[in-house]
């Protein structure tokens, strides 16, 4: 039921391990998920782990995290390798962000990574990526995501936030 097409990917192209991870930018627990990821998944299982982002903005709770979403769908749409860049600011920065500043700062982070900060800002402020957006947060509520962090590692969900060794006993298994 899981469609990876379209998504953001890290990892070897058919490997045994698929992970895929509904994500919200604003969400705390997320942004703890996303650096343990990041720091450890890879260096461990460099060839046998394939990880997929799916956006999952919890619009009710976190104001600024859909046109978070939105801008990194305009990201991996304007050069796919460098939305790993805007995936690792937003976690980053995320104590800093808010949906006042949000655009300005998105605009700023573009231009010092030598994207097109223009087309990027007018495709994050037209909504031009929203479709896309909806058919994931569609996906997402038909598998039964109700939380973020929920990752699927070949199928089996976990909707709650794992800790690195745990999830590295997870993978190994």
């Amino acid at each position: 039921k899981i469609n990876p097409d379209l998504a953001p990917s890290l990892g070897t192209p058919g490997a045994p391990v698929v992970i895929v991870l509904f994500s919200d930018f604003q969400c705390g627990y997320c942004r703890e998920e996303a650096k343990m990821i990041r720091e450890n998944l890879l260096q461990a299982f460099p060839t046998q782990v394939r990880v997929y982002f799916k956006d999952y903005p919890l619009a009710a709770i976190h104001d600024w995290a859909k046109p978070a979403a939105i801008a990194g769908r305009c990201v991996f749409q304007q050069q796919p390798l460098k939305f790993w860049d805007y995936h690792d600011w937003v976690f980053e920065e995320q104590p800093k962000l808010n949906a006042a500043e949000f655009g300005g700062k998105f605009a700023a982070w573009a231009k010092d990574k030598g994207l097109d900060a223009d087309q990027l800002t007018a495709c994050q402020s037209s909504k031009a990526t929203e479709a896309l957006l909806d058919r994931t947060l569609a996906e997402g509520k038909e598998l039964g995501v109700n939380s973020t962090p929920t990752m699927f590692i070949n199928g089996r969900r976990i909707n709650f936030s794992i800790k690195w060794p745990n999830l590295k006993q997870v993978v190994e298994f």
